[in-house]
């Protein structure tokens, strides 16, 4: 920084004051200044450059006086990569044929790279053991599916795989993607390969043995979700599907993602804890009409009875609210695990004008627990009413 300060204020501005006091040649403050600067540093490099090849072209011809070829090795301890790559613009045989004869491959390389020959240089990157710049110069001379091959066996399997993509082949860009650690891309790639059950096999594989953090089990469910919207869609069965979106309900749910959660739920055959995610949804229509496709065998059908009853009763159907509540309360006395129940039987009964019952309702919840809900409030309320009819 101080050789350009003192290049720039000190011998410019030195310049500047010699041409005022003996020539009287004034030069403007600001832009003229600067424009004055500007040009007689270009003027400068322009007459360094050209002394520099002017000395060049000489020693050039005296050396070539006595010798056909220019010996590279005779100046290699003094020239840099930067010269070589000069002199092999104009003249590459001359400076290339030595460092191959002294096997400095990696040079070669680098030179066939300048010059924009990205065949020669992948192949002398090869020799010089940098597959990853081999194989960049590979795809930049159009042979993307060799560099991607090179790739995989230097062990970039990521650059690989974009390789792979970037030509359509997905087969392999799987492989890639499954050496790097990719298992969502792995699968998606399997997918747009035409091989519906490869994908499916690494998505259950995944979902079945995965110790991943949240966050990491979240993308590989969009991934699968993606893959059967789209891909697999059309490729496989409904029965194979349904474990899959079973899985990837789970960490939609988990994630707060309720909507798709309960979509998922749902096509994989799930109504009950679909039903339930609708409830939080608050759309207690969907809630009841996916309840009422469940078997009465199905283990959690009498679960399900109660997420139903508080459907109907959301949705204002009262009498169809207590008459799912009816056979459960029937087979059960009032306890501190199923109180909710009785409290919404109760509510039901009390919307339907059915007071008494409402109040013996009631009591029962208060006879296991006083504090329940607005019991204190409700009853005498109920009780008023009971009066004044």
């Amino acid at each position: 920084m101080r050789l350009v300060n003192w290049y720039w204020d000190g011998l410019l501005g030195k310049l500047i004051d010699l041409l005022d006091k003996q020539f009287e040649i004034k030069v403007g403050e600001g832009a003229p200044t600067l424009a004055f600067k500007i040009g007689v540093s270009a003027l400068a490099l322009f007459l360094l450059t050209e002394i520099y090849f002017r000395i060049r072209d000489a020693i050039q011809q005296h050396l070539d006086s006595k010798k056909k070829f220019v010996d590279v090795t005779l100046v290699e301890d003094v020239q840099s990569p930067l010269i070589d790559t000069i002199e092999a613009a104009k003249h590459p045989d001359l400076v290339i044929k030595p460092l191959i004869k002294q096997k400095k491959y990696a040079r070669v390389a680098a030179i066939y790279a300048s010059l924009n020959q990205h065949k020669e240089a992948a192949k002398f990157f090869k020799k010089a053991g940098d597959l990853k710049n081999a194989a960049n110069n590979l795809a930049l001379g159009g042979q993307t599916a060799q560099a991607a091959q090179l790739l995989m066996k230097h062990g970039d399997y990521l650059t690989a795989a974009r390789f792979f993509e970037e030509i359509g082949d997905h087969a392999n860009a799987a492989k890639a993607h499954q050496l790097a650690g990719q298992p969502a891309k792995a699968a998606l790639a399997n997918a747009k390969a035409g091989k519906p059950d490869a994908a499916i096999a690494v998505f259950a594989d995944y979902f079945q043995n995965t110790q991943d953090p949240p966050p990491r089990q979240l993308e590989m469910a969009d991934a699968c979700y993606a893959a059967l919207r789209g891909e697999l869609s059309d490729k496989i069965d409904d029965d194979t599907k349904k474990p899959l979106f079973a899985e990837v309900a789970k960490r939609f749910m988990q994630a707060g993602r309720t909507d798709l959660a309960a979509e998922c739920f749902q096509e994989a055959g799930d109504f009950y804890r679909a039903a339930y995610a609708c409830m939080q949804l608050k759309k207690p229509d969907r809630a009841a009409d996916l309840l009422q496709q469940m078997d009465p065998a199905h283990p959690e059908f009498a679960d399900s009875r109660a997420i139903l009853a508080r459907s109907y009763y959301d949705l204002r159907n009262y009498t169809q609210c207590a008459a799912t509540l009816a056979p459960l309360i029937q087979r059960q006395a009032p306890g501190p695990t199923n109180l909710d129940l009785f409290y919404l039987l109760a509510l039901a009964q009390e919307q339907q004008g059915k007071i008494e019952l409402a109040l013996k309702t009631l009591n029962a919840v208060r006879a296991i627990n006083p504090q329940y809900g607005d019991l204190n409030k409700r009853i005498p309320a109920l009780q008023a009413r009971l009066q004044t009819q």
